[in-house]
């Protein structure tokens, strides 16, 4: 006999029947007040405990085991999650784990197949959506953040200053560095060329300094040739 730590016993669980002379079977109505038993089972502690059952000559006995109760579920864990727009989304972004009653944590493969996720995501759609996960009776929800897609700016036109010699070439790229975007990109002279606007002139024929003016967007800078 197996039962759950903790819930009630009685020795009648224990007990199957009983043959009489006659061969008929008696049930544990029909014989508790002329078979005596020997139980000492103790539900509050996870154990073997022998029930035995004596009738005159008669003996039988039967283990009764007391077993710890299976864990249940006692949180559902989720988390925020927040991504680009346009990005993918899966329903396991947002979700931690599950807490047992025993302390041990389900992971997502331990849970996907029976985890109940309600609420849709549009990548495509900025804005703040809500998803409900929803595991062995409990609930728990998450948002979901789709950013708008970053405008991007120019955050800086870099520049240096070069020495060349009389007659030599020079051509604007000499003095272009990069140019940095807002969202960290760098941009090189082939990216940009197109768009730069060059003001100044070098005449590699004669020394001297040579000052040229960069255009891109809206931000200038100076350098010296």
């Amino acid at each position: 006999v197996e039962i759950t730590q903790n819930t009630p016993f009685s020795v009648e669980m224990a007990f199957d029947y009983a043959i009489n002379t006659e061969e008929k079977a008696l049930s544990w109505t029909d014989v508790k007040d002329i078979i005596k038993v020997d139980s000492k089972v103790d539900v509050t502690t996870v154990g073997t405990y022998p029930v035995t059952f004596t009738y005159n000559k008669l003996v039988a006995s039967v283990n009764v085991k007391v077993v710890p109760p299976l864990p249940v579920v006692q949180r559902v864990n989720v988390q925020e999650y927040t991504l680009e727009l346009g990005h993918l989304w899966s329903p396991e972004m947002n979700f931690q784990s599950i807490t047992m009653s025993d302390g041990s944590q389900l992971t997502w493969e331990n849970v996907k197949d029976k985890l109940l996720v309600e609420g849709k995501v549009d990548t495509m759609t900025p804005g703040v959506y809500t998803i409900k996960y929803t595991y062995s009776g409990l609930s728990a929800e998450a948002k979901v953040t789709v950013n708008p897609l970053e405008k991007l700016t120019i955050q800086d036109l870099q520049l240096q200053e070069i020495t060349t010699y009389v007659g030599k070439t020079w051509t604007p790229k000499n003095n272009f560095v990069q140019v940095l975007m807002s969202d960290g990109t760098i941009l090189n002279w082939q990216d940009v060329e197109r768009d730069m606007k060059i003001v100044g002139d070098v005449d590699i024929k004669k020394p001297g300094t040579y000052h040229v003016t960069y255009y891109y967007g809206d931000i200038q800078r100076t350098t010296s040739v």
